[in-house]
C-alpha cells in the first residue's frame, strides 16, 4: 500500500510541477501513467479531478477580472451537454483487457501531443463559431473520457489576442463549472472507485500543492521552450511505454 502511495504521490509530483512550470501536462501525463501503474482508469480520472480543484480555484480567483463569462458560456453549457457521452465511452473502455485500457491511454497521448503540433494557428481578435463548437465538443468528449478538458480549451483559447490573464482566468473558469458536473457523473456511474479516489485524495493533496510550488520556482529558471520539450519528450515515452508495454 506504502509503494503504491510513494508511486502515485511521484507521479502527481512530476505532473503539478510540470503544470505549474509550462501551463500543461497535469492529466495528461498523471492520468495515463497512473493507469499504466494499474490504477483503475475512473479512479484516476476522479483523483486528477479533484487533486485539479483547489489549484484552479487560486487561479481563477487571481483572473476572474480578465475573463468574458458571457462569451464562454455557451461553449461552457455545451460542453456539459456532451460530457455525459464522454462518461459513458469510458464506460465501454473498462471492459476491455487491461494491455488494451494502457493502450488506449498511451494513444490520446499521441493525439493530444499531435493536435497541439497541427493546429498552430495565427491568433487573431475573433473566430468563426464554428471553431468553438469543434474546440469545446471534443474538450467535452476527452473530459468525460479521460479528464483531459484541457488541450482543445488550450488550442482555442490561445488561437485569440488575449492576455495570458485572460487566457489563463478563461481556462480555469470553465474547469471550475465542469468539474462539479463530471465529478457527479463519476460518482453515480462509478461509485467505487470515486470513493477510492475520495480516501487517496487528502493524502495527496499536500504533494500536488509542493509540485505547484516548485513548478513556479523551475518556471522562472529555466525557458519555458526547453521546458516543453522535455514534457513533450516524456509524454512521448509515457505513451510509448502505454502501448507497447
Amino acid at each position: 500500500m506504502l509503494e503504491q502511495w510513494l508511486l502515485i504521490a511521484a507521479v502527481v509530483l512530476i505532473g503539478a510541477t510540470i503544470q505549474s512550470a509550462t501551463g500543461f501536462g497535469f492529466g495528461v501525463l498523471v492520468v495515463p501513467t497512473l493507469v499504466y501503474m494499474q490504477v483503475d482508469p475512473a479512479t484516476a480520472v476522479m483523483l486528477i479531478l479533484l487533486l485539479v480543484t483547489p489549484v484552479n480555484i487560486m487561479t481563477y480567483l487571481s483572473t476572474r477580472k480578465h475573463v468574458g463569462h458571457l462569451h464562454l458560456l455557451p461553449f461552457v453549457i455545451l460542453v456539459l451537454l456532451v460530457q455525459p457521452f464522454g462518461v459513458w465511452l469510458l464506460e465501454q473502455i473498462k471492459q476491455f483487457s487491461r494491455d488494451d485500457i494502457k493502450a488506449f491511454f498511451g494513444v490520446m497521448i499521441l493525439v493530444v501531443l499531435t493536435i497541439q503540433w497541427l493546429l498552430k494557428v495565427k491568433p487573431r481578435a475573433k473566430l468563426h463559431s464554428g471553431w468553438g463548437v469543434l474546440a469545446f465538443t471534443a474538450s467535452g468528449l476527452m473530459g468525460g473520457t479521460c479528464g483531459m478538458h484541457g488541450p482543445p480549451l488550450a488550442i482555442w483559447t490561445t488561437a485569440h489576442i488575449w492576455s495570458s490573464h485572460r487566457i489563463r482566468g478563461s481556462m480555469m473558469f470553465c474547469f471550475l463549472v465542469w468539474g462539479p458536473f463530471l465529478i457527479t457523473n463519476y460518482y453515480l456511474k462509478f461509485p467505487e472507485q470515486s470513493f477510492d479516489a475520495i480516501k487517496r485524495w487528502p493524502t495527496i493533496l499536500p504533494v500536488s500543492l509542493m509540485g505547484l510550488w516548485l513548478g513556479l520556482y523551475l518556471g522562472k529558471r529555466i525557458s519555458r521552450p526547453v521546458l516543453r520539450v522535455c514534457v513533450t519528450v516524456m509524454l512521448i515515452i509515457v505513451s510509448i511505454l502505454a502501448i507497447f508495454g
